[in-house]
């Protein structure tokens, strides 16, 4: 017996994140299932098992149901066996299982609506779906008493979807799986979904294949599970074979003591391993940058992000300004200068952060200022975080950028 074992391929994810970009990750999603498919015919696999979470849940655009639909019934000749997971539970009439067009499937294609054991191959598929997204109660039970049934001289698989019952790695509602749940049920092996990095337990038996496509940076994912079972008894072999269409990493850019430039966001990305337009890329910067640098910055980025699927930004630098800048401001700006001054003061007494300039000139903000302009605004100090301080920080260096280009500070 040899099949495809994956899960998770969640079709229909949002990925909001990426605004506008969405629609990238999105269809790529789609072009996974297609991927597993055409893997399964290079490798002459008996079945594809899909343990769940097919789509990102049951209220998925009609649209994108239906493409996934086609793109099972253009493939008859690979049997495709479906287990709804805790994203598109078997939760009623209205779910996508029991509506058009998956209330209908082609002869090749199974959606597991119970217990039913599927017979494919030499082999007996044991599937346990899932019918609600929480739980207590570990899904893998059933496939004890499911298992017993089934004569020796076949192999047995079970399907279901949970985490694994493993201390501080799951949520007790998060359907947890027994370790030994293969053992115990006495399965040649156990396709689970739900975590989406590929991991084997129980004496190789007990397997999650992982996501086919990431769907976050630095994660262990991308490939499905190839299983190879020669008798009842034996234990499995299992291959992870790719099947990402992107490659999702991330980049650190530290801006301390260097000028933003297209040379270093250029160097710094250059570590990635796959070509831009399978790139899913992060560019994490941090450090100080001032705002006549960071239009610089801004405009590097832009010009980088042409060459990739999608790019974000996570922008963790804070701001300073210049000599001359901060110079030009107290001379031609002295309300700016001051409303500068007073949000590092703020800054200072919240949250330890020492103002990047010299603000010794300027009447300085006290303690006790700061602690009635806060009553009176009704605000607990506490709840002030230091991400709110750099944004009024950032907003205000802006200014002073305008106004000391308009004042001529070089």
């Amino acid at each position: 017996m040899k099949f495809i074992h994956t899960a998770d391929i969640q079709i229909g994810a949002r990925y909001a994140q990426f605004g506008e970009k969405a629609g990238i990750p999105r269809a790529a999603r789609l072009s996974t299932l297609k991927r597993i498919l055409e893997i399964a015919r290079e490798q002459d696999a008996d079945a594809v098992l899909i343990a769940g979470d097919m789509f990102e849940s049951n209220q998925i655009a009609n649209a994108q149901v239906n493409e996934a639909f086609a793109a099972l019934a253009a493939r008859p000749e690979i049997p495709v066996v479906i287990l709804p997971g805790n994203h598109d539970p078997l939760d009623g009439p209205g779910c996508i299982w029991m509506r058009e067009p998956f209330a209908n499937p082609p002869d090749h294609v199974t959606v597991c609506l119970s217990r039913e054991p599927i017979p494919i191959a030499d082999a007996i598929v044991l599937p346990v779906p899932i019918t609600q997204k929480v739980s207590t109660k570990d899904p893998s039970l059933p496939l004890v008493e499911m298992a017993g049934q089934i004569t020796r001289d076949r192999i047995k698989i079970g399907m279901t979807h949970g985490a694994l019952a493993i201390d501080g790695k799951h949520q007790p509602s998060d359907q947890p799986i027994a370790l030994d749940a293969a053992t115990r049920a006495k399965l040649d092996y156990l396709a689970v979904g739900h975590w989406h990095k590929p991991q084997v337990y129980d004496d190789g038996r007990l397997a999650m294949s992982g996501t086919p496509e990431p769907d976050d940076f630095d994660q262990d994912s991308g490939s499905v599970a190839l299983v190879e079972i020669s008798a009842p008894g034996h234990k499995p072999v299992i291959t992870q074979l790719d099947s990402a269409k992107f490659c999702w990493q991330s980049v650190t850019v530290d801006l301390l003591n260097r000028q933003p430039s297209p040379d270093i966001i250029t160097a710094s990305i250059q570590a990635t391993a796959t070509p831009p337009d399978a790139t899913v890329l992060r560019i994490e910067l941090v450090g100080p940058v001032s705002p006549e640098h960071r239009e610089t910055l801004v405009s590097a980025i832009d010009r980088i992000a042409q060459d990739y699927a999608v790019v974000r930004v996570d922008d963790r630098t804070s701001t300073v300004l210049s000599e001359s800048l901060w110079k030009a401001c107290l001379q031609e700006h002295p309300l700016l200068a001051q409303a500068v001054a007073d949000v590092g003061r703020a800054r200072l007494f919240n949250t330890g952060c020492t103002p990047t300039v010299d603000t010794s000139a300027i009447e300085q903000l006290t303690l006790d200022e700061f602690q009635s302009l806060c009553d009176d605004l009704k605000i607990e100090t506490q709840q002030l975080r230091d991400d709110a301080f750099e944004a009024m920080m950032a907003l205000l260096a802006a200014e002073v950028g305008k106004a000391g280009t308009g004042c001529g500070a070089a």
